[in-house]
């Protein structure tokens, strides 16, 4: 499957891998993008660990931080905290989060 959208933080997604882009998101991610409109956290059924690998997460707080700076002129204290937590003690990459 070689779906792909382009986004860019002033006009949203565009379909397709675009010149100019900040970040150009697979199907999977940009699912797993729009499953955080619902009120808990996407997981998964047979263990409850949240779905997707870390750095699709990690990814995802980037595109956060890009729309939010373009829209709100501003960077929550909460992303840095959600970064430094995924990121784990000493720099290093937890495997998958809780």
């Amino acid at each position: 499957w070689d779906w792909r959208c382009s986004f860019f933080p002033a006009d949203g997604f565009h379909r397709g891998r675009q010149p100019g882009a900040v970040m150009v998101l697979n199907a999977s991610e940009l699912a797993l993008l729009q499953r955080l409109q619902r009120p808990a956290l996407p997981r998964r059924r047979a263990d409850g660990r949240l779905m997707g690998p870390l750095p699709v997460w990690q990814r995802l707080l980037r595109l956060l931080r890009f729309w939010i700076g373009q829209h709100l002129q501003r960077q929550p204290r909460s992303l840095g905290f959600l970064e430094q937590l995924a990121a784990g003690p000493a720099g290093t990459v937890h495997s998958a989060l809780p």
